[in-house]
């Protein structure tokens, strides 16, 4: 630590006993913007919080489903962190599945923290491991209910237990702790925290031509605790399902990723690092002096010591984000593993900032990078509203792209103004949060258009107060197959084309028929003949159901029977 910064408040906090208990309520901050007001999300959420909604009613925690389809493609892990914390809070709303994802920011900050502190010095562990927390990727995935929050945070903590032991102050327990956040991150999401250490610890290995620091690894016990996490269930999901579990996993969901654009999520190399300063955010504005700092570790010697923070960084970075470059398929948060290690980098830059002339001129270069992603950030939250005419849209984004202008502005102005480490990362952290309230508590709660299966919902719910009373199976939801909707409604609610309702559909069903993709008149023609009507009850629903970009009518209504 430059002796300069010795007395800046910052260093004093992130020496403190109450460095960890600030960082999570920076976390906590960051990840709750929207939890609450954003309904649940196609598909992926919708799916996972569905199917952990499913285990808490039937008591089934081996397998997994969504109604009555088995979704064999990630392992359990999350679904039994949502039920516990779905089960404390609520089942019914979407929030108490997105604790899980919460819980998963957490654990991945204070492993940015404690790697950092063991490779970088405390308090620029505590910076890194701050705008970490607050970044636009990191802090929405710890906001969404699904995997990629708790995985990332496994990963952190793998690597902040395998950087004790690269600097020579871990042992046994150390190694233990490796190998117990490897298992938790194959129950979570598979191979992804095992690659990336492995990669780490091949890269370092082969860069600095030592493996000594390794032997705790291979102890017995560090072993035998992963076993002891991954196999029961894998053997419990082996037996429950004959095996098909891992057959459809591999071939049907990881073999497809690996070989080809899987499901439409198809880039070219690059995608990853073009998307990072944005998903980055707010931490954009030291990526260039933080770039300089893994220069110069490139650059000097294999064993210099003062470099040797910066290459376990690198080392942690560059292989598992080379994998996800080349692989076909390509989806944002891929990457989202190597962002701990993104942002202890930027914590050293901070202080390099402030303690040398060079970094502050990249910084000042790096604003406006912050700027720029400031600026795409807008323009997409403005056209989250753009699928509706109405005034009252065009007003919002206008406040919105006003509000956002003045915020990046203070928040360059603010950043090339601080003097000290303190003030700039407040600056940051500031706008970070201000960014993600905007964004997630204002802006798209507000979004109704996108909001479909939610909009649905309360539709139904005015059109037809008694919908929840009805018998089992009795609500049926005709040409929309988004999990969301089930939800939002029942389990047990159908889904079906029209002319399956034609066929199946009852008397006093509840439904909800999408009128872009199905023919009321045919629907009506075909029940007709078992002296049946569809009968709207309210007006429609209008949107965009954005996960493949169709503009949707659902209309409510009953089932009846025709009318003498």
């Amino acid at each position: 630590m430059p002796s300069l910064l010795e007395h800046d408040p910052l260093d004093r906090l992130a020496r403190s006993r109450f460095a960890i208990l600030a960082l999570l309520l920076i976390a906590i901050f960051a990840a709750s913007q929207g939890m609450g007001s954003i309904p649940v999300l196609d598909r992926d959420e919708a799916r996972f919080a569905q199917a952990t909604k499913q285990m808490i009613e039937t008591g089934d925690y081996v397998r997994i489903f969504v109604q009555d389809e088995p979704r064999n493609k990630k392992p359990i892990g999350i679904h039994w962190i949502q039920a516990a914390t779905a089960s404390l809070t609520t089942t019914t709303e979407i929030w108490g599945y997105r604790l899980a994802s919460m819980l998963g920011l957490c654990a991945a900050v204070i492993g940015t923290f404690w790697a950092g502190s063991s490779l970088v010095g405390r308090t620029p562990a505590f910076a890194g491991a701050a705008v970490f927390a607050v970044g636009l990727l990191a802090s929405t995935e710890g906001m969404i209910a699904k995997t990629d929050a708790a995985l990332c945070g496994a990963t952190a903590l793998a690597m902040a237990a395998l950087a004790r032991l690269y600097v020579g102050h871990g042992g046994k327990w150390s190694a233990i702790g490796v190998w117990a956040a490897i298992g938790a991150g194959i129950l979570l999401k598979g191979p992804v925290t095992a690659m990336t250490v492995g990669l780490a610890v091949l890269a370092l290995c082969f860069w600095e031509r030592r493996w000594g620091w390794l032997r705790p690894l291979g102890h017995w016990a560090g072993p035998l605790v992963a076993s002891v996490i991954v196999l029961p269930w894998m053997i419990a999901i082996g037996l429950a399902t004959d095996g098909t579990f891992f057959a459809q996993a591999l071939g049907g969901d990881l073999g497809p990723k690996v070989a080809g654009g899987h499901e439409g999520h198809a880039g070219p190399p690059g995608y990853h690092l073009l998307l990072a300063p944005l998903l980055l955010f707010p931490a954009t504005a030291l990526l260039l002096p933080a770039a300089k700092i893994a220069a110069s570790a490139v650059r000097s010697p294999r064993a210099e010591p003062e470099s040797a923070g910066a290459r376990f960084l690198l080392a942690w970075i560059i292989p598992t984000w080379l994998v996800f470059e080349i692989l076909p398929t390509k989806l944002a948060h891929y990457t989202l593993p190597t962002y701990p290690a993104i942002a202890l980098l930027a914590g050293m830059a901070l202080f390099a900032v402030v303690a040398k002339p060079w970094p502050k001129r990249l910084a000042s270069a790096g604003v406006f990078l912050l700027a720029g992603a400031g600026l795409i950030a807008i323009a997409a939250a403005i056209a989250t509203y753009m699928p509706g005419d109405a005034i009252a849209d065009e007003r919002r984004a206008v406040q919105a792209a006003l509000v956002g202008g003045v915020g990046i502005v203070v928040a360059v102005g603010g950043f090339l103004a601080s003097r000290t480490a303190a003030t700039m990362l407040a600056v940051l952290l500031a706008t970070g949060f201000v960014s993600l309230y905007g964004l997630r508590e204002r802006l798209l709660p507000e979004a109704r258009e996108l909001l479909v299966s939610d909009q649905a919902k309360r539709a139904l719910s005015r059109a037809i107060p008694d919908w929840r009373d009805a018998p089992s199976g009795t609500v049926i939801i005709v040409g929309y197959r988004e999990t969301s909707l089930v939800f939002e409604t029942k389990t047990d609610v159908r889904l079906m084309s029209a002319e399956q309702a034609a066929h199946l559909a009852q008397a006093d069903d509840v439904a909800i028929v999408n009128e872009t993709t199905e023919s009321l008149a045919a629907m009506n023609a075909s029940l007709l003949a078992r002296g049946l009507v569809f009968t709207p009850v309210g007006p429609p629903v209008t949107g965009l159901n954005y996960s493949n970009g169709d503009q949707t009518v659902l209309q409510p209504g009953r089932i009846e029977l025709r009318p003498n």
